[in-house]
């Protein structure tokens, strides 16, 4: 945060955007996670959309998006907050002022739950499929030694 400026300057012409993490910024600024609702870190963000309206960037915000996230979601699209972003999930700013903002955000951890689940099924499935070869193996040649002469 401290080096904003030299940031977007260093990157004039190669980028088109900025993220601001909540998560890893409150991480990095040596906070704790429960910490990310802090004024400390909406300020921050704050001057990150700050920078990125007059810089003609755009700006995006992620890291622990939920329900509690709205204001300061709101309060950023007062300045600059083109889209918002869950691990798995890009939401248009036009999405916050929408009736059914709620269930969309809770779709969105649904989505995220759906997918790690899927993930660690096909993982599972991935290296269950070996266990009959590494038995085998064992047995053949671990077991019986004379099988490796």
């Amino acid at each position: 945060l401290s080096n904003l400026n030299e940031i977007v300057n260093a990157t004039e012409g190669l980028v088109s955007g900025l993220v601001f993490g909540r998560v890893d910024f409150t991480l990095s600024s040596n906070l704790s996670r429960a910490e990310i609702a802090s004024d400390y870190v909406a300020d921050s963000a704050l001057q990150v959309s700050k920078v990125c309206k007059s810089s003609g960037l755009e700006f995006v915000l992620g890291g622990g998006i939920s329900i509690d996230s709205i204001d300061l979601l709101k309060r950023l699209s007062d300045v600059r907050l083109d889209r918002f972003e869950t691990r798995k999930c890009i939401l248009s700013v036009d999405s916050l002022f929408s009736d059914n903002l709620p269930s969309l955000l809770q779709d969105c951890v649904v989505a995220e739950l759906l997918w790690l689940k899927s993930k660690s099924a096909m993982y599972r499935e991935m290296s269950d499929e070996d266990i009959p070869r590494i038995q085998m193996l064992e047995k053949r040649h671990l077991y019986d030694i004379k099988s490796c002469e």
